[in-house]
C-alpha cells in the first residue's frame, strides 16, 4: 500500500458507522469524525439528496485545510440497508448489480469533487466498510432500525421484510461487504487512490466478523475500535501504533 507523510489531522467522512473510529488518535496526529446519519455512498450522487447531505459533505470539504488527510468512508449504509429497500421492491436484484451502480455512483461523485477542487488527490484516501457484526436472528430487526425512516416507511418496511422469506446469511452479507471493499480497492486503484482496509482486520479466524453487534443494533460494539484505529494509523499515517495492533491470524488476501 502507498504510505504517503503524517498528516496534521485525519479527516473522516463518512456515515454513523464512524463511531468506531471516535478513538483513533496517537502520537502526533488528530482524527477528526465528520459523521452523516443514513449516508450512502450511491446517494452522494443525487445534488436532491433527501437529507441534504451531499451539499453539507461538499461545504466541509471545502473547508478542509490544506495539509489535512481526508478519508472518505461510505459504503456501509449500501451494503447493509439500501440493498435490503432495493431488494423488497425487485427480488431479482443480485447484490453484485447492487454494488456496481452502488460504487459506479459514488466515484462519479468523488471523480466530480476531484475536477472541481473541492478534494485534493494527495491527500485523499478512500476507506472499505466493516464487515457486519449482525447475526442472522436479528437481522429483520436491525433492517428496520435505518435513522430518517418515517414510521409508515418504516412499518411498510417491516411487512415487506416478513414477506420476503429468504433474506441473506450472515456469511453470505460478509461476502457482500468483502465484494464491496474488493470494487472499491479496483476504483480506488484505478484512479492512483490508496485504500485503507478496515474489513479485513476485523474477520476472524472462522471469516466472520470477530466483533458481533449487539441485539438489533447495527453498529459494531466498543470491542471493534482498536481494529479500526489501527487500521487507519497503518494506512493513512505510514506507521503502527502497538496499543492499536489487532492480534494476528487476520486472513491474509481478504479484498483479493
Amino acid at each position: 500500500a502507498e504510505l504517503r507523510r503524517a498528516a496534521h489531522a485525519v479527516r473522516v467522512f463518512g456515515d454513523s458507522n464512524l463511531h468506531a473510529l471516535l478513538d483513533a488518535e496517537g502520537a502526533g496526529y488528530t482524527c477528526l469524525v465528520h459523521v452523516f446519519l443514513a449516508g450512502s455512498a450511491m446517494g452522494l450522487a443525487r445534488e436532491d439528496s433527501h437529507s441534504g447531505y451531499r451539499a453539507a459533505l461538499l461545504d466541509d470539504l471545502r473547508r478542509v485545510p490544506r495539509g489535512d488527510s481526508v478519508v472518505l468512508k461510505f459504503g456501509q449504509v449500501d451494503c447493509d440497508f439500501v440493498y435490503y429497500l432495493k431488494l423488497v421492491h425487485d427480488a431479482s436484484l443480485t447484490f453484485e448489480a447492487h454494488l456496481a451502480r452502488s460504487v459506479e455512483r459514488y466515484f462519479a461523485f468523488i471523480d466530480g469533487a476531484l475536477a472541481a477542487g473541492h478534494l485534493r488527490h494527495e491527500d485523499l484516501y478512500i476507506a472499505t466498510p466493516f464487515p457486519t457484526g449482525v447475526v442472522d436472528a436479528h437481522l429483520r430487526e436491525a433492517l428496520c432500525s435505518l435513522p430518517l425512516m418515517a414510521k409508515a416507511g418504516r412499518e411498510a418496511f417491516r411487512r415487506a421484510l416478513d414477506d420476503h422469506l429468504f433474506l441473506p446469511t450472515e456469511a453470505e452479507r460478509v461476502a457482500h461487504g468483502r465484494a464491496y471493499s474488493a470494487a472499491l480497492a479496483a476504483a480506488a486503484r484505478a484512479r492512483g487512490l490508496p485504500l485503507i482496509d478496515t474489513f479485513s482486520p476485523l474477520l476472524g479466524a472462522d471469516g466472520l466478523c470477530r466483533v458481533k453487534c449487539v441485539g438489533a443494533n447495527h453498529h459494531l460494539p466498543p470491542a471493534a475500535e482498536p481494529f479500526a484505529a489501527a487500521a487507519l494509523a497503518r494506512h493513512c499515517l505510514g506507521r503502527s501504533d502497538g496499543d492499536a495492533e489487532p492480534p494476528p491470524g487476520d486472513p491474509a488476501g481478504a479484498l483479493a
